[in-house]
């Protein structure tokens, strides 16, 4: 077998030719068997070519290209030789990964080496200063002969997960919620943005914060964008196709009747939603609301045309909202026409706060809502809570009409981000610090863990599962798998540790968890780049692979291979499907005893706001130890106001001094070995 190097295309001057990489393989009696051609948009020199321990070839150069054809990486800067290149490839001179390395100025590799660890060196000559991937100033003092000897040492195998990484981003804070899949084979990115006409945005701001939408192609690459607001703050929650071949946007409003708004506002902020065509044209939009708060989180479209609105309200009746708050936000369902008529609406919740996370259709014609609730039995809610947060689970029949509900959680604060179908079951997943105990059968690995648990139609329990590092772990979605297994997706602070397999890029990363069908660990992956990222939203592919969509303000840097535009850019991250089949690992449960509905009397606080001191006051159908411990709103407990025995039917009574502690939202917990109680008051200065 030989293979012979050619360079290709237009000449540049002296006696060097520029082109495509271009690599042949013949056999020994010199017939062709293949040939390859490697390159991006711009000029490419190759200059080594070396066979590697796998059966495969690295061929390496130079590049001046920019993301595009077989490149995958930004050019660092030079203009001429541009930078390193190198194209790992295998046997048969199909692409497994390229990798850019360079300086603002022209870098040129000369040769390349295989280590005995399987690795690789890349030797060449460098023009830059400590910057981009090089780390060391120029050493040359000659002011008329420039270049230094630059040698870069990489690893063996493929230096990304991804196939590929794209920002979409202007010069404010753009910050992604939603990614779908279009008709055509390419994406719709959405989300928010303070940025004006700049960078990727092609439109001047409306206001504070717009909706805005950006349509890519199956490569990631901006086909265009658009923005939709009023004078206000106007937040993008969720992007739905619609069965014309346009599209539903769904989120929340501040504005009033301004731009490309055309009702007034109810109140603090409205649902408002935006209907599009296909190429982004706006067609109508709608708000709905009450006189408080109401905030838009998810919309499914029902095979009639018609639309269910869900998200959460503290509005009073008044305006859109029918039925008066349970106590602070309730979940709040709204059915709408196709053209957008409200035909009626639904709220559920406790005396305390629910926030509502996610929705799915039940087979029934009905609907499963998930998410998270602070309150103990009242209103809608017919169990006890748990601990300081618990998942919350409502079933509704097609009108709205509540048929049951369910709550799980540990002692600690449980919070849930997801609920989705798998087969004849569903599963939700959020984030969790619970101990072992109650619903939670695990410790968790650090701080906060991401909580997967499946349940039947009927909202039974069947398992649970935790995931994590020795940090946070904040889970944002999750997506049942072509396998009948799971993906969760949020983001995480925490180096290798745990089930955490790659060290942190940056102080926050992309961190994805592939589980088998019984919710058991199968594989993780990590991407990031040096600053903070944050994972809203993950598809599928139909290959296999995922589609990863968040936030991020890294620079280029770890898996970032293009510069920021401004604060934080939308950045998506295409996942290549696993070519190993993966055996999950298995790990032993310990098995909590059985649930015991206690029932605490409830937990009172007076005033409530204060500015000064609370008074706080409770009672216990039995004698038995409790604790009142008072959190702030990030779970970190302040003070014990209470620790010991009390008696049966007893009224007891305590105050907190607040001292000096910062004006806020704060939490008392009243606990017992059986149950827990709590209760929100605010401290105001």
């Amino acid at each position: 077998m030989i293979t012979i190097r050619i360079q290709t295309a237009e000449y540049l001057g002296g006696n060097d030719y520029f082109g495509d990489y271009w690599v042949i393989k013949i056999d020994a009696n010199g017939i062709k068997q293949w040939d390859k051609t490697y390159g991006g948009d711009a000029p490419e020199r190759l200059t080594e070519m070396i066979a590697t321990h796998d059966g495969g070839y690295l061929v390496g150069g130079s590049s001046s290209s920019g993301i595009s054809g077989n490149k995958s990486q930004a050019n660092r800067g030079g203009e001429l030789y541009g930078d390193y290149w190198v194209v790992k490839i295998n046997a048969t001179g199909e692409k497994v990964w390229d990798k850019t390395l360079g300086g603002t100025e022209d870098d040129g590799l000369t040769t390349l080496l295989v280590t005995q660890d399987g690795n690789y060196l890349l030797g060449g000559t460098s023009n830059s200063e400590a910057n981009g991937d090089k780390s060391e100033p120029s050493l040359d003092i000659s002011p008329t002969i420039r270049g230094d000897f630059w040698i870069v040492k990489v690893k063996g195998e493929t230096t990304s997960n991804s196939s590929w990484d794209l920002r979409h981003g202007g010069s404010g804070t753009d910050n992604l919620t939603s990614v779908i899949k279009t008709r055509d084979g390419g994406y719709l990115s959405g989300g928010y943005t303070s940025s004006g006409e700049s960078g990727d945005k092609s439109q001047s701001s409306q206001g504070k914060n717009d909706y805005w939408i950006v349509k890519s192609d199956e490569n990631g690459k901006k086909l265009w964008d658009k923005r939709y607001g009023g004078s206000n703050e106007d937040y993008l929650n969720r992007i739905t196709s619609t069965k014309d071949g346009g599209y539903l946007l769904a989120g929340s409003s501040l504005s009033g009747k301004s731009g490309d708004k055309n009702e007034v506002s109810r109140g603090d902020r409205d649902y408002w939603i935006v209907k599009i065509d296909k190429q982004g044209n706006k067609e109508w939009d709608r708000s709905y609301g009450g006189s408080g708060y109401d905030e838009l989180k998810k919309v499914l479209q029902l095979s009639t045309g018609e639309y269910i609105l869900a998200g959460y309200s503290n509005s009073p009746v008044s305006g859109d909202k029918s039925q008066a708050s349970q106590g602070g936000t309730d979940y709040w369902l709204v059915k709408i026409s196709s053209g957008g008529e409200k035909l009626w609406d639904q709220r559920y919740g406790g005396k305390q706060e629910e926030e509502l996370a996610g929705i799915v259709q039940t087979a029934a014609g009905g609907f499963l809502l998930g998410g998270s609730s602070w309150s103990g039995k009242s209103g809608n809610k017919t169990e006890v809570s748990r601990g300081k947060s618990d998942f919350w689970l409502v079933a509704v029949d097609k009108e709205g009409k509540q048929l049951w509900d369910r709550t799980y959680g540990g002692t600690g604060e449980d919070e849930a981000y997801s609920v989705g179908k798998s087969g004849s079951t569903y599963f939700l997943a959020g984030q969790s610090d619970s101990p072992a105990g109650l619903d939670k059968t695990r410790d968790p690995q650090g701080g906060l863990d991401y909580w997967l648990l499946k349940v039947t139609s009927t909202g039974e329990k069947v398992w649970d599962k935790r995931y994590g590092g020795n940090k946070d772990e904040e889970l944002r979605t999750s997506i049942p798998t072509q396998d009948g297994g799971y993906l969760l997706a949020g983001k995480s602070f925490s180096n290798k540790s745990g089930n955490k397999r790659q060290d942190s890029q940056g102080s926050s990363d992309y961190w994805i968890v592939k589980a088998d069908k019984d919710g058991q660990y199968e594989w993780s992956k990590t991407f990031g780049g040096s600053g903070a990222e944050e994972l809203r939203a993950v598809i599928q592919t139909q290959e296999g692979g995922f589609l990863l969509g968040g936030k991020s303000d890294s620079g280029v840097s770890g898996d970032r291979t293009q510069p920021s535009q401004g604060g934080t850019d939308y950045w998506l991250v295409m996942v290549a499907p696993e070519k190993t089949s993966i055996i999950a690992e298995r790990e032993t449960t310990w098995i909590p005893e059985p649930r015991v509905e206690a029932k605490l009397n409830s937990l009172t606080a007076y005033p409530n706001p204060f500015s000064g001191s609370v008074n706080i006051r409770f009672t216990l159908p039995k004698t038995q130890d409790a604790s009142l411990k008072v959190y702030d709103s990030q779970g970190k407990k302040i003070t014990t106001l209470f620790q010991g025995e009390v008696k049966a039917a007893q009224t007891y009574t305590c105050k907190w001094q607040a001292g000096a502690q910062a004006a806020g939202i704060y939490i008392l917990r009243l606990q017992t070995n059986e149950a827990s109680s709590h209760q929100k008051v605010m401290l105001s200065r």
